[in-house]
């Protein structure tokens, strides 16, 4: 099973691990490390390599709120001592992360990554309330 580290600012990574246990259960081989103001980035590091290891298994994917901020910046800064069977992915959502979590057994990492990037893009629906004339509301 390929375990998964979730993090991200403040209690963005705690929250939506919260929701999906909601939905679907607490999981296993899953841990979750938040970015909080007091925590300095090598700390935050620190927690990170801990995380991966908490969530064992032999490939990890590791999911962050978004590309740029210190959770990604300090989790790619440790890509060459977590190995090859790692993959990154920033932008999380609910739907993406459920589906890392439940997807998890018969993939590799990579394969994995690459499925989540697809479910990330389809996930977001934009809704337009359809515009209506006061002719249309006499009929």
């Amino acid at each position: 099973m390929i375990g998964v580290v979730l993090t991200g600012h403040g209690q963005f990574a705690p929250g939506l691990a919260d929701s999906m246990g909601l939905i679907i259960g607490e999981q296993e081989n899953f841990a979750v490390v938040p970015f909080t103001p007091e925590l300095a980035p090598e700390e935050l590091s620190a927690r990170l390599l801990d995380a991966v290891r908490e969530a064992g298994g032999d490939e990890t994917l590791i999911l962050c709120d978004l590309a740029g901020g210190t959770p990604f910046n300090e989790t790619i800064k440790l890509l060459p001592q977590l190995g090859e069977h790692v993959e990154v992915l920033a932008g999380v959502n609910l739907p993406a992360l459920m589906e890392a979590c439940t997807d998890r057994d018969d993939v590799t990492v990579a394969e994995l990554a690459s499925q989540l990037q697809e479910t990330g893009r389809s996930s977001l629906s934009r809704f337009v309330l359809p515009s209506f004339d006061e002719d249309d509301l006499d009929e």
